[in-house]
């Protein structure tokens, strides 16, 4: 039974090539664009997190401009 479904779609798959290929090209780009996103959510999610008391740290970033060029600073806060 199994093999009649691979000649059936095989076979699908030679009778409609440029449809066929643009279903499985744009499901490989989906299936990266999940990735890359829980891949980037992870990260910003897991930021300090080896700290014992990791849920009381807080990043701060100042971002602004002082004669004409841009200050960036970053302090790392911890509550008590």
């Amino acid at each position: 039974m199994i093999r009649n479904y691979n000649k059936v779609a095989y076979r699908n798959l030679l009778k409609y090539k440029l449809q066929n290929s643009i279903k499985i090209i744009g499901l490989a780009i989906s299936i990266s664009l999940c990735m890359l996103i829980m891949s980037y959510v992870n990260y910003e999610m897991g930021y300090d997190t080896f700290h014992k008391e990791a849920d009381k740290i807080y990043r701060v970033i100042f971002n602004g401009f002082s004669r004409g060029e841009s200050i960036k600073s970053l302090s790392i806060c911890w509550l008590q």
